[in-house]
């Protein structure tokens, strides 16, 4: 047994020197990362942190660090990778939280940032200056529509909406709307000044299930004034979204009664930011819309890109058959006097500060007159203001 003695104590001398050298690779990553933040230069930081983490070197503070840096340079999603990692180790972990509030906001991920903002502590929510309850926006948005058709005037759409947080995570958007249009009486031979007449009220709840799956539901009433006949109309929406750092996936179902036509409406949606923001991005979709015994595809595709600072651009295009056609949730119904058989449209926004953002949109319909059955063109000037707490 002697010789094992010797031999134990030669393993308990040489231990500190084993543990010494293990830390070496954590010494130096954080010594090099260190003075690459002194320094601000946020691209080296994320370069020597993931060769480090590849060289094995994989603890909490260097994922921070990466995260940080990636956040500064602007690409939010790749800072959600990093900040979940470190949740994955520790979900008390504040910095991360408070940071992955911040890149899903800037990724205008309301519901997702919520989600963060309830498992914040007090002082974090302070200086983030955002409350667990109150308002998170609100839009104003009216537009202004010229048909070529002779026996169609000119038609106008006014939209106010709001959008609070309840308890950190439920998101409420709320928001009312007015459409008039003139249209010429066949009957009595003469124009009729908003012969067709519309009253909006749509209500969208959104609430995190878990990290990256959010619950979507939302009720649109409809109020018709169609020359002497009042119709109430009620479409209700749910569905499912699946966040992750670059793609964003939808399905959702709408359902209910339009006037006197049962419709129910399918749609799937991917949106992508490849560059980790939302300096470029593309929204793809298709949906199935249902209408009492006759049913057809309808395909909305949309690119964005910024500008340059505080201006972005956005093209979009719908396809297809788009009578009664629900959009965005639910929020927009496409139940018309006239149906539209494509859109186009060109939107800008431009962000005036941290708060106020305008919006100024150009959109052209190819649409079919209900009666005479001809196609004609309407164009349309939207324009929108949102200030956002």
């Amino acid at each position: 047994m002697g010789y094992q003695k010797y031999l134990l104590i030669v393993l308990l001398c040489g231990l500190p020197l084993c543990l010494r050298a293990q830390n070496k690779p954590f010494a130096a990553a954080d010594s090099t990362t260190d003075s690459l933040m002194t320094a601000a230069n946020w691209k080296a930081v994320v370069a020597k942190g993931n060769y480090y983490i590849a060289n094995g070197a994989d603890y909490t503070g260097l994922r921070l660090k990466i995260g940080y840096a990636q956040f500064m340079l602007g690409d939010f999603s790749e800072a959600i990778k990093d900040y979940t990692v470190v949740l994955k180790n520790n979900p008390n972990n504040q910095t991360a939280r408070y940071y992955l509030y911040l890149c899903y906001k800037y990724l205008d991920n309301e519901a997702l940032a919520g989600a963060q903002l309830a498992k914040l502590d007090s002082n974090s929510v302070k200086l983030l200056h955002a409350g667990r309850n109150g308002l998170v926006s609100i839009g104003l948005e009216s537009s202004f529509k010229i048909a070529d058709d002779p026996y169609r005037g000119n038609a106008s759409y006014t939209q106010f909406d709001i959008s609070n947080r309840l308890f950190s995570k439920l998101q409420v958007f709320e928001a009312v709307s007015y459409f008039g249009q003139y249209i010429y009486d066949f009957h009595d031979r003469k124009w009729r000044q908003n012969i067709d007449r519309q009253s909006d009220y749509f209500l969208k709840l959104s609430y995190p299930l878990f990290d990256k799956v959010t619950l979507i539901g939302g009720w649109h009433y409809l109020y018709t004034d169609y020359e002497t006949d009042k119709y109430h109309s009620n479409l209700f929406t749910g569905g499912l979204n699946y966040a992750t750092p670059y793609f964003n996936l939808q399905g959702d179902v709408d359902a209910g009664h339009l006037i006197s036509d049962k419709v129910t409406q399918y749609s799937g949606r991917i949106f992508f930011n490849p560059l980790g923001n939302l300096n470029l991005y593309f929204i793809s979709g298709v949906s199935y819309r249902r209408e009492n015994t006759s049913g057809n595809f309808i395909f909305p595709e949309t690119i964005g890109f910024k500008v340059l600072n505080g201006l972005w651009l956005e093209s979009s295009a719908t396809f297809g058959n788009l009578d009664d056609y629900i959009e965005a949730d639910g929020l927009y119904i496409y139940n018309t006097f006239d149906a539209t058989k494509l859109k186009l449209a060109e939107t800008g926004y431009i962000e005036l500060n941290e708060h106020l953002m305008l919006h100024l949109s150009y959109t052209y319909e190819k649409k079919q007159d209900d009666v005479q059955k001809i196609n004609y063109n309407q164009d349309s000037i939207t324009a929108g203001i949102l200030w956002r707490f």
